[in-house]
């Protein structure tokens, strides 16, 4: 059975706490299609992370958003377990994380 995306949230939101982040879920509607998952503070840095379920990723609205997000300084990726959104987040490359699947940069 597939991974549920809820669960794969909540692991990187219990993750990001234990390593100090302020860190919250964020509930998309109609009205905020281009929502991510999760919004917070990590190291003095804002933090926009959408999560996906292995084999998917962001709709163009999502990763738009998580560009103007990087671009306005803040930290931003797309990730789909918890060891990719740490990877990304402790990495070093993190600022450049909004592209295409783990490890790819932009």
């Amino acid at each position: 059975m597939p991974v549920k995306e809820s669960t794969i949230v909540r692991k990187i939101r219990e993750a990001l706490i234990q390593r100090g982040a302020a860190v919250v879920k964020i509930h998309g509607s109609a009205f905020q299609p281009d929502a991510v998952d999760l919004l917070g503070c990590y190291r003095g840095r804002a933090l926009a992370i959408e999560v996906k379920r292995p084999g998917k990723e962001p709709t163009p609205r999502q990763a738009e958003f998580l560009e103007r997000w990087r671009r306005a300084g803040g930290i931003a990726f797309w990730a789909t377990s918890k060891a990719e959104a740490i990877a990304k987040l402790e990495g070093g490359t993190v600022d450049h994380m909004v592209g295409r699947g783990a490890g790819s940069q932009s």
